[in-house]
């Protein structure tokens, strides 16, 4: 009788690159971060070994609290508006009546394809108090006698750094909620109207409950790509995050503590913690969703 072979082991030879992978670009990465966060390196010479002291420094540091403040901020401001007015818009170009879908989709999703470098850069030039568009149009309409100073004022720079964050990711979320939307069968919604639900009821009872999981997903995915908010509060102030740091978010500090001040141990400290916070705000968001599921 011919012996079998075992075909299995042979699968962990396809896996060992992937997993190689890991432990060489993220694990080893990781464990070394570590390691230094617990020293005062500052890229060259010996590592002094100082525990948990660089810990205890961002701990009492204000400015440590205020990146994480201005981070949510931009994301409330920016990310909330965000998917409500992806979601009306949505809801208008999924009706019966609407015509031409794809090319408003398309129109709609091109901010997405910018860099956000650029779209910070753009906003900056737009907003400028000599020679900006936006100044410029405004007094000659007279509606202002003249030019605002938006990069000196934090109320301005938070809600220009927020409408940028709106333009770029407001396509990509409206065409996920289509998505979802395009996804539900059209018998549940004949099936409502026999029972006499329209409009808003049909919206409320049957759209949101359907669409509610991908809902979740931009929700989720958005509060981890906003608390990563760099490139646009990088591009409006040049890396300094003013006025009165009102733009500094968390990984610009990171990067300005860890590259630009050579206080790698410190640096890679503030990235753990930033990961706490990061983490902290999955777990409560996946929280809810797994209460949503037993519910």
């Amino acid at each position: 009788m011919k012996k079998r072979k075992d075909v299995n082991r042979y699968g962990y030879f396809f896996i060992a690159p992937f997993f190689i992978g890991v432990m060489v670009f993220v694990l080893y990465p990781m464990l070394d971060s570590l390691r230094t966060s617990l020293t005062d390196w500052q890229g060259f010479g010996e590592m002094n070994f100082v525990g948990l002291e660089n810990y205890a420094d961002i701990l009492q540091n204000e400015l440590f609290y205020k990146t994480i403040k201005n981070t949510v901020l931009v994301w409330i401001v920016g990310s909330i508006p965000q998917i409500v007015v992806a979601l009306v818009i949505a809801s208008v170009i999924n009706t019966k009546w609407f015509r031409g879908k794809g090319l408003f989709k398309v129109f709609y999703f091109l901010p997405n394809i910018v860099t956000a470098v650029f779209m910070g850069l753009l906003f900056s030039f737009l907003f400028e108090w000599q020679g900006g568009v936006v100044n410029m149009i405004l007094v000659d309409w007279g509606w202002i006698s003249e030019p605002i100073r938006y990069h000196s004022s934090p109320t301005w720079m938070l809600l220009i750094c927020s409408g940028a964050v709106f333009l770029q990711w407001f396509g990509y979320q409206m065409i996920m909620i289509d998505s979802g939307m395009t996804g539900i069968s059209r018998d549940i919604y004949e099936a409502a109207e026999v029972d006499g639900a329209r409009g808003v009821k049909t919206f409320f009872y049957i759209t949101m409950p359907l669409i509610r999981p991908i809902l979740l997903y931009i929700v989720v995915t958005s509060l981890i790509g906003g608390f990563r908010l760099f490139d646009i509060p990088y591009a409006l102030t040049g890396g300094s995050g003013d006025p009165m740091k009102s733009l500094l978010s968390m990984d610009m500090y990171l990067v300005n503590t860890a590259f630009e001040q050579s206080r790698y141990g410190y640096g890679a400290a503030l990235g753990f913690l930033y990961c706490l916070v990061i983490l902290l705000c999955t777990l409560v968001t996946r929280r809810l969703m797994n209460g949503r599921k037993e519910d």
